[in-house]
């Protein structure tokens, strides 16, 4: 079953890492269980999990928690254009 996360950006780097939640609950230093809570959007990360996470992604923090679909789009677009420069393959955004 396909859950539907808070945020789609974070969702997609995990994705594209081969990162689960217990992973960035590491990351963040919380327990599995309240990172799932907060990346359903049932709490909130207080700023300094947030940081840590954007920090593992070398994001900024506003854009790895954006909750706009359409952003998501736009940084595929730009994950692609960093990728075809390095000769990676592409990704198309499916199984989001």
């Amino acid at each position: 079953m396909k859950v539907k996360t808070k945020y789609p950006v974070l969702d997609f780097y995990k994705r594209y890492n081969k990162e689960t939640v217990d992973d960035l609950a590491v990351v963040a230093k919380i327990s599995a269980s309240s990172c799932l809570k907060k990346i359903l959007g049932k709490s909130k990360f207080n700023l300094d999990e947030a940081q840590k996470i954007a920090r593992h992604y070398d994001l900024p923090t506003d854009v790895l928690f954006s909750d706009n679909d359409n952003f998501l789009k736009e940084v595929i677009k730009i994950h692609n254009e960093r990728c075809n420069k390095n000769g990676y393959s592409l990704w198309n955004g499916s199984r989001i």
